[in-house]
């Protein structure tokens, strides 16, 4: 299973593999960075866990979702 951040980055919100520094991808909208994750990663079997502001985790999604999965609309 691969493993994703997303973390706030300086002044933007990035993307990265779990224990790297470097970002896949940003955005000044944690919701775009959101999105693009479920688009670039959501077809591997794959955990992205979603933090705050402030460092804390606020949510891990995993992925591929199954078709009867409530969280299926992203």
């Amino acid at each position: 299973m691969e493993h994703f951040l997303i973390v706030k980055d300086h002044q933007e919100w990035a993307c990265r593999r779990f224990g790297s520094l470097d970002n896949l991808f940003s955005s000044d909208s944690k919701a775009d960075v959101i999105c693009m994750a479920a688009a670039q990663v959501g077809h591997l079997q794959s955990s992205v866990k979603i933090h705050g502001e402030d460092g804390s985790l606020e949510e891990e999604r995993i992925y591929p979702l199954l078709s009867g999965d409530p969280l299926r609309y992203l």
